[in-house]
């Protein structure tokens, strides 16, 4: 499997062996993706930093879902 291609506006910041990411990004991305229905929280002891929770059940379209909108709203 080939390595997904980086959004410049999304740096990760911790995780991602599980089903937890903890990442950064602009307010105003946060707020667009929130907008358009992803559900995920602002973590509080760094700032623009974000945790983004799946269940274990979570299938890859929904994830792909989820990248696609993150690099649509980042490009506009």
């Amino acid at each position: 499997m080939s390595e997904p291609e980086a959004i410049s506006s999304v740096s990760v910041l911790s995780g991602g062996d599980g089903n937890e990411l903890f990442v950064s990004m602009d307010a105003n991305l946060a707020d667009a993706l929130h907008t358009n229905g992803h559900a995920f929280y602002a973590w509080p002891s760094l700032p623009n930093a974000y945790r983004l929770v799946t269940s274990f059940t979570t299938e890859k379209h929904g994830i792909d879902e989820s990248i696609r909108d993150i690099r649509s709203l980042s490009e506009s």
